[in-house]
């Protein structure tokens, strides 16, 4: 997914355009700077994007050619429209983007937002911010409706009434 030409830039406590016109496309460097400005690490970065530290470092001082940055661009897109939903409070959209949630789940149980991002899930995240903006709390479908591993773990089942 590809960020949009009219996408915002934090500065001066308010959101502005990142280009006064809002025409053009928003650079990688640009992109990595906000995030680092609302608060994210250049390792969390990287780690959304696949690449090394270095590398994304290099992105953002402009040193190396303009990449395609897939990770970078998804992780902009969110953290806009996470910041945007909580009325650009970066400091709840940061701990959101790094605590577990329960609409974003696997195996093992509730997963980060940026762990998410990192394995390309983000169209779920996209809806964990959809809900969250809507004020709805969803348990995911796992949740609900356990399914059994094998045939002994079996589904509970309820109690049959006075026969």
């Amino acid at each position: 997914m590809r960020a949009s030409n009219r996408l915002l830039v934090r500065g001066n406590s308010q959101l502005q355009p990142l280009h006064p016109n809002g025409l053009g496309a928003v650079l990688v460097k640009d992109k990595i700077a906000f995030l680092r400005g609302i608060g994210l690490k250049l390792r969390e970065i990287a780690a959304v994007e696949g690449a090394s530290e270095s590398t994304v470092s290099r992105w953002a001082s402009g040193t190396e050619q303009e990449p395609e940055a897939d990770g970078v661009d998804s992780l902009y897109v969110i953290a806009r429209a996470l910041l945007e939903g909580v009325d650009g409070q970066e400091r709840f959209a940061i701990g959101w983007l790094r605590s577990r949630n329960r609409a974003l789940r696997n195996e093992q149980g509730p997963v980060r937002p940026l762990d998410a991002l990192a394995r390309g899930r983000y169209e779920d995240v996209d809806e964990a911010v959809r809900l969250l903006r809507s004020g709805v709390v969803a348990s995911p479908p796992q949740a609900r409706s356990p399914i059994p591993t094998n045939e002994t773990d079996p589904v509970e089942q309820p109690a049959s009434q006075g026969r």
